[in-house]
C-alpha cells in the first residue's frame, strides 16, 4: 500500500489545501493525482500549485476531480462530481498507476486511446467514442503547437476503429491530403464541381451582389424574383409541379434562363426599377460566370448536374474505403472559399435535417476556423456565422458534429464556444486565450491552464464529456507518412542553389488568371 503523504488543512469549494510531509526521494510535481480518504469516503485530486513551507514541508493545492467507491473486492469506480465533501483532515494519498488504470482505463462503452496520462507508466489515455463524437469538440493551440498532427492521430484512430465513418475535412492549407492517402476522396479546385443552382439566397446574394451597393436591398429582391422564375421555368419544362419552388429550393435552372429575364426586365416599360441597376447586376452575374476562380460553380453539365451524385460523393455514399472527404481549399481565394465552406455545410445540414430516416452520423472539421468564422462584420459573413451556430447547437439531433480547430479561439463567436463538449488544448502561451476556454469549459480551471506554455509537441489537455476525467496526455507518435505536410518553404534548401522557377511562373498565372504562354 502506498503511505500517507499529507493530510488537508483547508477547503476553498472544489480547491483543498495540505500539507504534505514526504523526505526521502518521493517525485513531486505539479499534475499528480493523488487520493483523499476519510473514513470510508475516498476523493480523486489533482495538485495544481506547491510552496515550500520554512519547515521544508509543502503546501499544495489539490483541485478535488470526482468521488473514489470501492467494490468488495477492491476494485475502485470513479464518478465526476461528489455526493459527500472531503473532510479537514483527510489523508493524502499518491494515487497508484493501478488506481489510475481503474479510473481512467476500465470503462465499460467504446473508446480509443490517443496515448498515455502523463506523469503515469503508460496508463492509456482513452476517448469515449459515443460522447466525445456525439457533440462538438475543439482543438485549440499556438501556431506551430501539432494541432493539425492532433486532427490526424484522432481520425487515423477512429479509421481504424470505425472504417466506415463519415467525415469531412476542410483544409486551407493543403497539408493534410498526404496524411490519409488512400483513405481520403480529395475535393479540390480543379476536380471540384458545385452548381450554381445549389446555391441559396443568401450563397446568391453574397457572389452575384455587392455587398458596398447603395441599392442592395432592392438587388436582392430582383435577384431573388428572377432566380424563382428559372427554377421554376426549368422545372416547368420537365413537367414538374412548380408551385412550391422558391428562391431557395434546390431545384435546377439555366443560367441563360437567368439572363433572358433580366433581360425581359431591361426592356420592360413597366419596370419600377432603374435600368442603371439592372444593368450592373447583368454585368456582375456575367462576370463571375467568366471568372475562372469560380469556375466549379458552372460546371459543363449545368442544371443538369445530379444532386445524388453531389451528397454521396461529399458524404461518402458508400464508404469504398475512403471514410474521409478532404475538402482542399488551399488553390481558392478566401472569399470563394468562404463560399465554398459555407454551401458544403449548409448543403449537408440541410439535407440531414430532411433525411431523418437516415440514421447516418456524419463529422465536419474545420482547420483554420477564424477564417470561416472570425470576427467579420458584413452581413454576408454574419449569415455565414449563424449557419455554424445553427449546426453548434442542434446538429446532434439531426446527426451531424462539428470539429473546431484553431489558435485563436477568442476570434470565435461565444455561442459556438459554449457549444463545444470536449476540448483539446496543446501548448498555448495567451493568457486572456486560456481564460476564455476556463470560462466556458468547467473541467479546465485557470489553474491546470498555467502548464500550457510548457507542453511540447505531444502533449494535450483533454476534457469535457468525451473523456471520464480530465487528463494530460502524451500522445501516440505517428510515423511520417501518417502527418501533414506543411507547405512553408524550406529557405536553406531553395537559397543555397539556382533555380529556374519559370514554370512556377506559368502555373501560377495559369491558376490566377487562366494564362497561357505564347
Amino acid at each position: 500500500m502506498v503511505k500517507k503523504i499529507g493530510h488537508i488543512v483547508s477547503i476553498s469549494g472544489t480547491h483543498l489545501n495540505a500539507i504534505l510531509s514526504v523526505g526521502g526521494d518521493l517525485p513531486l510535481t505539479t499534475g499528480l493525482f493523488v487520493i483523499l480518504e476519510s473514513g470510508t469516503k475516498a476523493h480523486l485530486g489533482i495538485i495544481t500549485k506547491m510552496d515550500v513551507m520554512e519547515t521544508q514541508d509543502i503546501s499544495v493545492t489539490i483541485l478535488m476531480k470526482g468521488e473514489i467507491f470501492y467494490t468488495p473486492t477492491g476494485k475502485i469506480s470513479f464518478k465526476k462530481g461528489t455526493s459527500s465533501p472531503v473532510m479537514i483532515g483527510a489523508d493524502v494519498v499518491l494515487a497508484t498507476d493501478d488506481d489510475l488504470l481503474s479510473i481512467f482505463a476500465d470503462i465499460d462503452e467504446a473508446c480509443v486511446s490517443l496515448g498515455t496520462i502523463s506523469k503515469t507508466n503508460n496508463v492509456p489515455a482513452k476517448i469515449l467514442i459515443n460522447r466525445f463524437f456525439g457533440g462538438n469538440f475543439g482543438i485549440f493551440g499556438n501556431r506551430g503547437s501539432g494541432k493539425s498532427t492532433t486532427v490526424c492521430l484522432l481520425m487515423h484512430k477512429i479509421f481504424n476503429a470505425m472504417p466506415y465513418a463519415h467525415c469531412l475535412l476542410f483544409d486551407p492549407h493543403g497539408e493534410y491530403e498526404v496524411a490519409f492517402n488512400g483513405k481520403a476522396h480529395v475535393i479540390h479546385q480543379d476536380n471540384f464541381v458545385l452548381p450554381y443552382w445549389l446555391l441559396n439566397s443568401e450563397e446568391i446574394n453574397r457572389i452575384f451582389l455587392d455587398p458596398q451597393s447603395q441599392t442592395l436591398h432592392l438587388e436582392e429582391e430582383v435577384l431573388a424574383e428572377i432566380v424563382t422564375q428559372a427554377r421554376q421555368r426549368y422545372a416547368a419544362q420537365l413537367e414538374k409541379e412548380t408551385s412550391r419552388i422558391t428562391v431557395d429550393s434546390p431545384v435546377p435552372y439555366r443560367m441563360g434562363d437567368l439572363i433572358d429575364l433580366l433581360d425581359e426586365r431591361l426592356g420592360s416599360l413597366n419596370e419600377s426599377v432603374k435600368v442603371s441597376i439592372l444593368r450592373r447586376m447583368r454585368q456582375k452575374i456575367l462576370s463571375v460566370r467568366g471568372d475562372i476562380r469560380y469556375k466549379f460553380l458552372f460546371p459543363k453539365m449545368g442544371a443538369n448536374q445530379d444532386l445524388h451524385h453531389i451528397l454521396t460523393d461529399l458524404l461518402r455514399i458508400p464508404v469504398a474505403g475512403k471514410p474521409l472527404t478532404l475538402i482542399n481549399t488551399s488553390g481558392m481565394m478566401l472569399d470563394v472559399a468562404q463560399v465554398v465552406v459555407s454551401t458544403i455545410t449548409r448543403l449537408i445540414f440541410d439535407f440531414l435535417q430532411w433525411a431523418r430516416d437516415l440514421h447516418m452520423p456524419v463529422l465536419m472539421i474545420m482547420d483554420e476556423a477564424q477564417r470561416y468564422l472570425g470576427d467579420d462584420k458584413s452581413r454576408f459573413s454574419k449569415s455565414t456565422q449563424h449557419l455554424w451556430e445553427q449546426i453548434a447547437m442542434e446538429g446532434r439531433k439531426f446527426g451531424i458534429s462539428m470539429g473546431i480547430v484553431t489558435q485563436v479561439p477568442s476570434s470565435l463567436p461565444a455561442s459556438i464556444i459554449s457549444q463545444l463538449g470536449t476540448v483539446m488544448v496543446k501548448k498555448m502561451n495567451s493568457e486572456a486565450e486560456i481564460a476564455l476556454l476556463a470560462r466556458y469549459v468547467g473541467d479546465m480551471p485557470i489553474e491546470i491552464g498555467e502548464s500550457f506554455g510548457g507542453f511540447s509537441r505531444d502533449d494535450v489537455y483533454i476534457a469535457g464529456d468525451g473523456v471520464r476525467n480530465p487528463m494530460t496526455v502524451k500522445c501516440d507518435p505517428l510515423s511520417d507518412e501518417k502527418k501533414p505536410k506543411s507547405k512553408g518553404g524550406n529557405f536553406l534548401d531553395v537559397w543555397s542553389k539556382d533555380s529556374n522557377p519559370q514554370d512556377h511562373i506559368y502555373a501560377g498565372l495559369a491558376s490566377w488568371c487562366d494564362y497561357k504562354p505564347e
